[in-house]
Order: C-alpha cells, then structure tokens, then sequence
C-alpha cells in the first residue's frame, strides 16, 4: 500500500514546490493543506490542479488554517457564523475542483481554560456542514486536536447524544492522540469505522510533553496502530504529516515514507 503525504510536512514551503517534491519522492496521494485566504481563490487553486494532475498526485482530502475560521462555525453570534460559513464553504468549492473526497477538520479551538462546550450546538453545526459537503459529493472528517473540538474521545459520544451524524467521517492524528494524553486505541474505538485518513508522525515522550520525529525514529508502534484500525473494520488513506522541523533533508523524509510502506502494506 502506498502512504500518502500532507502538503503541511513542508510547510512553510510554496505548495507547489511541497507537490513537486512529494512526485520526485513517489508519492501518489496527498492531503492539500491551505496556508490562507487566497488559497481559496479559484486562480490559485486551477494552478493547484494543474501541478498535481501533471505529477500524477491525487487528493485525498484538503485542510484548512483552522483559526481562521472554523471556530467561529460554533459561535453564538449570527454575523460570525454566516461569514464563517462562507469562508468555509470556499474552502469546498476548492476541495471539489481538485476531486478531494474528505475535508479535514478541527472546529473550535479552546483558547480559554475554562472552555465550556455546548454539545447540542456542536452537533447541530456539525450536521449543517457535513449536508453542505454533502451536497458537493465531499465529506467533513472531524480530526482528533488536543485543543479543538475533539479533544477527548467521549467527546464524541457526549455530541453524538444530540444527533448520530451518520455522514461524519474521522481524521486519526497520533502525535493528537498522545498530546491528549490519551492512548490512539480509545480514539480509534470512539472513530469506529468511519476513519478516513490517518495522520502520521512518530514521538518520544517526555514527561509532560511529546518530541515529534520522523516515523521509525520514535516510539510509535506502526504495525500495532494498523491491526488496531483494521479492528474496527476501518480502511483509511495513511497521509504523513510531520514537522518541518523533525527532518534536515527530503531524503530523510523520503525514507520514513518507505519505512512506513514496509509496514503498512
């Protein structure tokens, strides 16, 4: 099985650059992560099109900048959430002209605390977006964020109480997971199998906190994670996500990616 790779692993290179590295490499899919507003625009996104169908790259799904909008999708306040709304749906439109079939989402951002969440809200937008994705043949997966909406696994059970959002997919993050403090095991039993795509990253634990690397330098049980998604009868696109930061060189980046194939076959 080949393992795709998230334009965001090379950020904050120029897209276009991430696509044309990702081709030299041998990947085949990808997710397309939006750095910005002007990402959205039809110009940038015709470009985007162009560069990944002529390198023989398809995309599986697209990410947007998360607190540039998607937490306003949840607030109480009309004028936030019709622009909100508008932005995301941009972000739909560009997912549709490039046939991504998933858009990876985070939803609110917990700046505070204290944040208190309002589960009937929390699903009845939740059900709103997925109809409009719908209506574009695309699907929301709601991506495991230790400091987004889904930042516990009882979350889900605690918004799903409200309405079963039976067209909600799932975006596994590992390094979430772990940052979470909790183990991926109870995110990939709250998922089910509706697991879309799955993000990876390898880590070492320290103490109160997680060193991101690249996969097969961590801690990261790869085979293990797979025969646990595999449980739930899952069948997700794997997409490396990783930190510009954990690598020096493509080549080190590219290896990983090998190491990865080796194991999830």
């Amino acid at each position: 099985m080949k393992v795709g790779m998230s334009t965001a692993s090379f950020f904050p290179w120029d897209t276009m650059h991430s696509i044309e590295e990702m081709a030299k490499m041998g990947v085949t899919t990808c997710e397309v992560f939006f750095n910005t507003y002007s990402e959205y625009k039809q110009g940038f996104i015709e470009q985007l099109k162009r560069a990944t169908e002529a390198n023989g790259i398809k995309v599986h799904s697209v990410h947007a900048m998360t607190t540039q909008f998607e937490p306003q999708l949840f607030t109480s306040h009309d004028n936030q959430y019709n622009d909100a709304l508008n932005v995301f749906l941009k972000v739909a439109d560009a997912a549709e002209m490039l046939d991504a079939k998933f858009y990876t989402f985070h939803g609110q951002a917990f700046y505070k605390r204290r944040a208190h969440n309002n589960y009937e809200r929390v699903a009845e937008r939740l059900f709103v977006l997925t109809q409009q994705l719908k209506e574009r043949e695309l699907n929301l997966s709601l991506e495991n964020v230790y400091w987004a909406t889904f930042n516990e696994p009882s979350k889900l059970a605690e918004i799903k109480k409200h309405n079963e959002l039976n067209d909600l997919y799932y975006t596994l993050d590992i390094k979430q997971a772990a940052q979470s403090n909790y183990d991926t095991i109870e995110y990939i039993q709250a998922m089910g199998s509706k697991i879309s795509t799955v993000h990876l990253c390898d880590y070492v634990q320290k103490d109160s906190y997680i060193d991101t690397c690249l996969p097969g330098k961590g801690e990261v049980d790869f085979s293990l994670l797979k025969k646990e998604i595999e449980s739930v009868c899952a069948a997700p696109e794997y997409i490396v996500e990783v930190y510009k930061g954990d690598y020096e060189n493509i080549d080190e980046l590219k290896n990983s990616t090998i190491y990865l194939e080796n194991i999830i076959k």
